[in-house]
């Protein structure tokens, strides 16, 4: 049965080794952008996305603004309080679905464990339910205590007069921005030397 790939060389059509060579190229990393396009398109070269470029600006904008008006302690402490409380209603929340769901997952556990399979062949059916049921316990129902993690009101307000973290983000995005641009130059030359090869 014929690919995709293979299909024009199965249904007799007439494929040049370079035609066929570049749509199997499609497959790989290097020319991963253009995965929705038909496959006859010409293949063409990457260009860096704008994304972390977007990210990069708004984030100098951003430690611009800081430097130019820097925030009050008190509009900190009031920010840290609204974030706290919401983080343990949030906590709350989650940990009242927890426990709903822990609930109705130990009735089917236990339902599950008094089961008695019909046949010898039916026991890895009652094996691999446990198991399902009993991950799902360990990851699903955690209880959440974000805002114990939570820092204190001082190292909040201490953390939010210095730049140091909007520093940071730009630093982050210029460097993944610079990534991006690197790496399309890599693609674009495995691009440029596969189409000499053919």
């Amino acid at each position: 049965m014929p690919t995709g790939l293979t299909a024009r060389i199965y249904e007799g059509k007439e494929t040049s080794f370079k035609d066929f060579a570049l749509l199997c190229a499609r497959q790989f990393g290097a020319l991963v952008h253009m995965r929705d396009e038909d496959l006859n398109a010409p293949i063409t070269k990457r260009k860096p996305t704008s994304y972390y470029l977007t990210e990069l600006e708004d984030a100098k904008k951003a430690l611009e603004d800081f430097k130019a008006n820097p925030p009050a302690r008190e509009s900190l402490a009031k920010e840290w309080k609204e974030k706290l409380e919401k983080m343990k209603r949030e906590d709350a929340e989650g940990n009242k679905e927890a426990s709903e769901l822990r609930l109705r997952y130990f009735d089917m556990l236990r339902q599950v464990q008094a089961w008695a399979p019909p046949t010898d062949e039916h026991t890895n059916l009652k094996k691999f339910m446990i198991e399902q049921l009993e991950r799902s316990i360990q990851f699903d129902c955690m209880i959440h205590n974000n805002a114990d993690k939570f820092p204190t009101m001082e190292q909040y307000i201490e953390d939010g007069l210095s730049p140091r973290h909007l520093e940071k983000e730009v630093e982050y995005y210029q460097r993944r921005w610079d990534n991006e641009v690197k790496h399309c130059e890599e693609v674009n030359k495995w691009i440029e030397d596969l189409i000499k090869s053919l």
